[in-house]
Formats: structure tokens, C-alpha cells, sequence
């Protein structure tokens, strides 16, 4: 199916062909293009260079050539030369805007998945409470521990304590005992000499009787 034409591409571009000296001809265009204010000039380098390289034998084929959105026709053949018919295609819209790419669907969650979410949301409580099970159990020993330490420096105290009351209370009673036995002695020192005195006074009345 033949693209259609741009209105003001319709117009006939009677060019003559020069042959080269390898048998080869060049289609002489450029300028009248120029003159209908064609902006293609790489496209019709390209057909020149295209009809350069291609063998004409004598005569160029009746049947349209097909050069991209470049057409070429052949309109009738003449003793001085060949007359052509340039047939510019329109410029063809972006595929994109035709195909507009539909909008990014959130992918949707199957039942296995939303167990496998479950199942890692509840691994991670159960971990999170574990973990908050054994700081409250390290920290319960750590009270325990703190607790039993002053529970044993309370008892070393006080048995240090009770040791140096009675080794007090044990001396005290020495130093009693000691004391007490002084006096005794001194008690019997004193009776002794009493009774000394009380044998001298009778003897001392037996005599002057």
C-alpha cells in the first residue's frame, strides 16, 4: 500500500540524468528541491548515491523504487533524457503515542505469600520477645546476685561483730576474775593480820594478869 503524499510534495521534478563514465547515472535534483524549500538534502544524497552504485543497462526500470519515506518514479523516458517523480512520504507518528504503555499494576499477593509474611512477622515477635525474656532474666540475676552479696557481707559483719563483742565480754570476765581474786587475797592478807593483832592483844592480857 503506497504511503500518501505530502500536497507539497505532488509536484513533477523533471530532471535530466547524466551518465558517469562506469555506465552508472546521477539524478540531478538537488537543485530544484533546494527551490521548493525541502529540507531532505540527506535524503537525496542517499538516493544519488543509491542510483550511483546501481546498473542501469541502457534504461531505468518503469516500476516505483523504494528508498525509506524517499519514492522515485519513473514518468516517461525521452531521446534527451529521463523525467522522474520525487514523492516525499509524511513523517510517520510516533509508535509510542499509539501504544501508550498502561500503567505498572501492583503485583498481586498470593495466599502463600501473605502465610510466608505471617509466619516471618511471628518468628520476629517471638524473637523480639525472647530477647526481651532474657535482658529481664540477666537482669533479675544481676539483682540476685547484688541482693546475695549484701545478704553475706551483712552476715560477715555482724559475726565480726558477735566475735569481738565476746572476745570483749571474755576478756572483761578475766579482768573480773582477776580482780576479784585480789581482792580475796587482799581480804585475806587484811583477816590474817586481824587475827595476828587479836592473838597478840590476849597474849599481852595474859601476862599482866
Amino acid at each position: 500500500m503506497t504511503k500518501p503524499t505530502m500536497p507539497w510534495a505532488s509536484h513533477h521534478c523533471t530532471c535530466p540524468v547524466v551518465p558517469s563514465p562506469d555506465g552508472t547515472v546521477v539524478l540531478m535534483f538537488d537543485t530544484r528541491l533546494n527551490r521548493l524549500g525541502l529540507q531532505f538534502r540527506s535524503r537525496t544524497t542517499w538516493l544519488r548515491s543509491a542510483l550511483q552504485t546501481k546498473a542501469l543497462d541502457g534504461n531505468i526500470s518503469a516500476e516505483m523504487a523504494s528508498c525509506g519515506d524517499i519514492k522515485v518514479k519513473e514518468l516517461n523516458k525521452r531521446a534527451s533524457g529521463h523525467a522522474f517523480e520525487v514523492i516525499l512520504s509524511p513523517s510517520t507518528p510516533d509508535p509510542k503515542g499509539e501504544f501508550p504503555l498502561s500503567p505498572l499494576r501492583k503485583k498481586e499477593t498470593s495466599l502463600d505469600e501473605i502465610k510466608k509474611k505471617l509466619e516471618a512477622a511471628n518468628e520476629r515477635r517471638k524473637s523480639h520477645e525472647a530477647e526481651v525474656l532474657k535482658n529481664l532474666a540477666e537482669k533479675r540475676e544481676h539483682e540476685k546476685e547484688v541482693i546475695q552479696k549484701a545478704i553475706e557481707e551483712n552476715c560477715n559483719f555482724s559475726k565480726k561483730a558477735e566475735e569481738k563483742l565476746n572476745q570483749k565480754m571474755e576478756a572483761n570476765k578475766e579482768n573480773r576474775t582477776a580482780r576479784m581474786a585480789a581482792l580475796n587475797e587482799k581480804f585475806k592478807e587484811k583477816d590474817k593480820k586481824f587475827e595476828e593483832v587479836r592473838k597478840n592483844k590476849e597474849s599481852m592480857k595474859e601476862r599482866e594478869h
